[in-house]
């Protein structure tokens, strides 16, 4: 983005806060169907945790592109997301974690 001539006015915080906004926005659309659904909206405090880490993981994100571009900082975030769901898929909790039936076909 930073080759646009627009992009470069907006301070990548800024774009962030609006990236947040955005999400904050779209997901109170979404409340008044919760009910159609069967769930009835509530805020769950880990739910409010999960969008301080999003704020923060997306904050991070525009300063790792700025510092070491971009195909670098989406090798790395994409490499660790791959990491840390396999290791969260093999020794997590009971509901989430399963033991590793294969562990070729799990390296591969």
């Amino acid at each position: 983005f930073s080759k646009l001539e627009s992009a470069g006015l907006v301070h990548p915080f800024i774009f962030n806060l609006y990236l947040a906004l955005g999400v904050w926005a779209s997901s109170c659309a979404v409340l008044p169907f919760m009910g159609l659904l069967g769930h009835p909206p509530a805020v769950v405090p880990l739910g409010a945790l999960a969008g301080a880490l999003f704020v923060g993981a997306s904050s991070l994100s525009f300063v790792a592109c700025a510092n070491v571009g971009l195909s670098t900082a989406q090798g790395v975030w994409g490499g660790a997301a791959i990491l840390v769901a396999f290791l969260w898929g093999t020794l997590g909790p009971t509901p989430v974690g399963l033991p590793v039936v294969s562990l070729p076909l799990s390296l591969l």
